[in-house]
């Protein structure tokens, strides 16, 4: 990171200048997923350094293609883009990481990285999706706490909100390698449309005239004194 002018500034590069650094990478889709940190098999990455090329990019991949996206067209960035040189690979902001980088300067160099690196990023494209992997990842781009609340859901980027509800927040796939139940609702997140479905509302037909696949229907039938039991679906 030292020899990085856009790392200058930073408290992590101040205290680790002989960090890696892994920059993003842009490609010609109009996705963009946002994972938190690189691992060591980014970092030995030839010919040069690139995210989510390791087991988390494997799944990644992976997941993509189950859903009907072609890996090589989704952008990669990490909210971090440095991995700090210790054992395990820690995220600054983790409790972990503290015996290593005190919690203010682990703020200070992830807000950093994101203005540096990843509003640039945002404001160079008109993104239709962008994938948020990771509870961190989900908070910084758009406030949001908890994936257990907040993810699946059609949310604005914070800091570009003039690409709509565009964001998606899910897990990473480093936390799905331990948490392999998880991967069917991982699948929807991804797959999931950010285009409304359409509606219909028909108040009175055959099951002909509705719409198929259909997905819900909603039969009104106590206020108008209908005989309940005859109904079949």
């Amino acid at each position: 990171v030292s020899q990085q002018p856009g790392c200058a500034g930073c408290p992590l590069a101040a205290r680790y200048p002989d960090a890696d650094f892994v920059p993003p990478k842009l490609v010609a889709g109009d996705r963009l997923a946002i994972g938190m940190n690189p691992a060591r098999e980014e970092v030995a990455h030839r010919p040069v350094p690139e995210p989510f090329v390791g087991k988390s990019g494997q799944l990644l991949a992976f997941g993509y293609g189950k859903v009907g996206v072609a890996n090589n067209t989704v952008s990669k960035a990490n909210i971090c883009q440095c991995r700090m040189p210790v054992q395990p690979n820690l995220f600054p902001l983790e409790p972990k990481a503290r015996p290593f980088i005190p919690h203010d300067e682990a703020k200070a160099a992830v807000d950093h990285c994101w203005c540096t690196y990843v509003l640039p990023i945002l404001a160079a494209r008109q993104w239709r999706r962008i994938d948020l992997l990771g509870a961190d990842a989900l908070r910084l781009g758009t406030g949001k706490k908890g994936l257990d609340t907040w993810g699946g859901y059609q949310l604005e980027m914070l800091d570009a909100p003039q690409l709509g509800a565009v964001a998606v927040g899910t897990y990473h796939p480093a936390f799905l390698m331990r948490q392999a139940e998880m991967l069917p609702l991982w699948y929807s997140d991804l797959r999931r449309s950010l285009a409304p479905a359409p509606e219909a509302h028909i108040l009175q037909g055959e099951p002909a005239d509705f719409p198929m696949p259909l997905r819900s229907l909603d039969l009104e039938t106590s206020a108008a004194g209908f005989p309940v039991e005859d109904i079949e679906v």
